[in-house]
Formats: C-alpha cells, structure tokens, sequence
C-alpha cells in the first residue's frame, strides 16, 4: 500500500499526522498520537482508515514496530468501530482521546 506521509509538529507538543493515498480523495487530518508534556505518548488508532469497512492504516504488526521502535510510545490502542476522522470527530472517538490523553498524563504524574 503506497501513501504519502505529512507529519505536521505543533508548538503544543502535540504531532497531527495526515495520510493521502494516491488517487483517493484530500486527505482526512487524523490524532494519531496523543501526549502529555512529558514526552510519553499513547497511540490511539482507528479500525478503519476511511469508513465503514476499509482496511486499516496501519497493520497490527506495524502498530506492534511502531510501539517497539519508539522508547517514548508507551502504548498503542484500537479504537474499534471509528476510521480516522471518526478518532475525534465523533463524540465516541473525542471520548475516547481525552481518556488517552488523560492516562498519558496520569503516568507521566
């Protein structure tokens, strides 16, 4: 699966990754990352990439790499029943990166 890749860094320690396949679409901004100030990040990834149905962005092996590769990634979560849009542009998916978001910060407490 070919895409191309924007990470876009932000002042508040926070990162927005967006992924454009080719052919398809602009692309869908998507939390990918949550982080608290202390470095120590949660991933928090959708099931689906683009609706309903759709493979994945990222493998479970991939996620596994990823979570590997990076000391400061301290966990990886699926959030099942959510494409990356939907991650926190649904009330479900905004849930559920706040309470990311705020077990980053409790351990980093």
């Amino acid at each position: 699966m070919s895409r191309e890749h924007v990470e876009v860094a932000r002042p508040d320690a926070r990162t927005v990754h967006v992924t454009r396949r080719p052919g398809s679409t602009p692309p869908v901004p998507a939390v990918h990352g949550l982080s608290s100030t202390s470095g120590l990040w949660a991933l928090l990834y959708a099931e689906w990439s683009a609706g309903a149905g759709t493979l994945p962005a990222y493998t479970t092996d991939e996620v596994a790499a990823a979570v590997a590769a990076h000391g400061s990634l301290v966990q990886a979560e699926l959030l099942p029943g959510h494409d990356h849009a939907g991650v926190v542009m649904t009330p479900t998916g905004a849930a559920a990166s706040v309470a990311a978001l705020r077990r980053s910060l409790a351990r980093a407490a």
